[in-house]
């Protein structure tokens, strides 16, 4: 598992178990570091389902359609730091990339479609946890 888990089968099971329990928050975060996806492949598949260019994500004040649900996914599924995601992103302030994360956010929050295109995406580079144990 990317170097962070080592044992057998059904010890990487039972860790999964555990860091599904309960706390939404403490999932997400070890989800992070087991199963840490490349931004720039993430990035890229966002871009491709949206219809555009990685690249156009990465134009600072871009409007390229996806470009927020790229950072959300990034800062989800991704050990990237802010800062690092700033530099994906074109962005120079790591508020910048926080406010990406935080507009995708209230889509996330207020339309069925943009929830079920991202999960779509977590789907296809087999991101949930379940998918990969």
């Amino acid at each position: 598992m990317h170097g962070w888990v080592y044992g057998s089968e059904s010890f990487l099971r039972r860790m999964l178990e555990l860091a599904e329990s309960g706390d939404e928050t403490r999932h997400r975060s070890v989800s992070r570091r087991l199963f840490s996806v490349d931004p720039a492949e993430l990035i890229a598949a966002v871009a491709e389902d949206h219809g555009v260019a990685a690249s156009d994500h990465a134009v600072f004040r871009s409007s390229a359609p996806g470009r927020d649900m790229a950072a959300w996914l990034c800062r989800r599924w991704t050990g990237a730091t802010l800062a690092e995601l700033g530099e994906a992103f074109g962005v120079s302030g790591i508020g910048s990339v926080s406010g990406l994360v935080r507009r995708a956010e209230r889509r996330h929050a207020e339309s069925p479609s943009w929830r079920r295109r991202a999960a779509s995406i977590e789907d296809r580079l087999q991101l949930k946890t379940q998918c990969k144990a």
